[in-house]
């Protein structure tokens, strides 16, 4: 088969180069001047790894244990560098050397134009996906916080995806191969609440395959490919199991297990009240459209001589000190206890979902908006106790888990997949005037 360089690789090449170059230029002062994010998590990550990298550092060795967290706890839960581990290596590799944790995003970027290109959307679209999916407001306020391991675990949601979705095309050598590939970097990371997440949606997705299959009558291959897709999972969670076990030892001995009072409730798991309290209001969601639609962070500058200045002054308040309120004021009033940001999906995204949701086709709209209405679902919490509720008391595992609001990071994903899918179709019918009625009904639904 000839290869015309032109027209099979250098589209690739240009949006690949997109990705990087658009990392580099954005954090700019990271790259080339090489100065540090301020992020507050991983401050506090560093005063509590002091002593094992010091331990580390001066005898070769990795300490098990440490006396700098809750009076002492398991290293590996906060350090742990194994022997023979070549992930490091191959991230690099992958991400062209981009430092950590801003090369996650160059892997969300890849993730989603590799998992686009699988579902036969157009180079250039998958291009633009890339760009939405991993620079959208949620992965940027994470990023800030300092919630590295978190972002990571988003940005390979897409390319696990990739991998199952060609092992249902046809292509299952190399499903199998990226799908493993991109779980093990997951777990590597070690989030397990956001691959708890992945795998609900990619269940969404299998329901979808499976209703699929049924009514082709192809349930054969159906299985074939699932079974092909467990080998892949149970590699990459093999290649985990030094980093697992261990969790899943210790965490009959945290807050996570099974309680040692006399209260009289026998229960395991996080309590509801704990594990809910960062639940998003069912309304908040609208901040996906509307970002200051509840106010904004729990610490925001507000502009110069804005009317909550002005009412200071009015007052009497001491100028130094409404300095240092608006430079920081408290303009959320949802229902978390505090929040880094509105999480803004974007009103063009929203506006080509909507368009997804008219035009892309029946079986992956269905599973699309499938992920997207459960993640919501999940991210309220407490604020839809008959779901919720349900899942922390009877789904295995899921009462570990806390901070439920960052379902939203699944959120994200699905909504641009089905976004992109609904403008190629629109650019597919050009023309045709159903296809302009569509537009504007779209356009009415977001901009009503």
């Amino acid at each position: 088969m000839q290869i015309d360089l032109k027209k099979d690789v250098l589209p690739h090449f240009l949006g690949i180069a997109s990705f990087y170059l658009l990392v580099l230029l954005y954090f700019s002062p990271v790259v080339f001047d090489g100065k540090m994010m301020f992020q507050g998590d991983i401050l506090q990550w560093e005063g509590s790894a002091k002593e094992i990298l010091e331990y580390r550092e001066s005898t070769g060795e990795q300490a098990l244990w440490t006396n700098r967290m809750f009076g002492g706890m398991p290293s590996y839960l906060i350090s742990l560098e194994s022997s023979g581990d070549i992930t490091n290596l191959l991230i690099k590799i992958v991400t062209l050397g981009l430092p950590h944790p801003i090369n996650a995003l160059f892997i969300g970027m890849l993730g989603m134009y590799l998992f686009l290109l699988s579902l036969r959307i157009r180079t250039e679209i998958a291009v633009m996906g890339g760009w939405v999916f991993a620079f959208n407001t949620f992965n940027l306020i994470s990023l800030e916080a300092g919630h590295n391991a978190k972002i990571w675990a988003i940005c390979l949601i897409p390319l696990i995806f990739a991998g199952i979705h060609l092992a249902f095309s046809g292509k299952k050598l190399l499903g199998v191969a990226l799908t493993a590939f991109a779980l093990m970097l997951q777990l590597k990371f070690n989030h397990l609440q956001i691959t708890y997440y992945t795998l609900l949606s990619v269940i969404i997705y299998g329901i979808g395959q499976l209703a699929f299959a049924i009514k082709k009558k192809q349930i054969p291959e159906l299985l074939k490919t699932v079974g092909v897709l467990l080998i892949a999972a149970l590699l990459a969670v093999g290649a985990s199991a030094g980093r697992l076990l261990p969790v899943l030892e210790y965490g009959k001995y945290s807050t996570r297990g099974e309680t040692h009072l006399e209260t009289g409730d026998a229960a395991t798991g996080l309590d509801k009240e704990y594990a809910f309290r960062w639940s998003q209001g069912k309304l908040e969601s609208l901040t996906l459209l509307v970002p200051n639609f509840y106010g904004g962070g729990s610490r925001e500058a507000l502009p110069k001589d804005s009317a909550t200045e002005q009412a200071l002054r009015q007052n009497g308040i001491p100028p130094a000190e409404i300095n240092n309120f608006i430079a920081g004021a408290p303009t959320y009033w949802g229902d978390q206890p505090g929040t880094g940001g509105p999480i803004y999906g974007g009103a063009i995204k929203i506006f080509l979902f909507v368009i997804g949701i008219i035009y892309a086709p029946a079986k992956y709209r269905n599973i699309f908006l499938a992920i997207t209405v459960v993640s919501l679902m999940l991210s309220w919490g407490k604020n839809l106790q008959w779901f919720n509720y349900t899942l922390f008391d009877y789904l295995p595992g899921y009462n570990k888990f806390r901070a439920v609001s960052m379902a939203l990071g699944v959120t994200l994903f699905a909504i641009p997949v089905l976004g992109c899918m609904g403008l190629e179709r629109v650019i597919q019918n050009a023309g045709n005037k159903d296809s302009s009625k569509t537009l504007f009904i779209a356009f009415g639904i977001v901009g009503g």
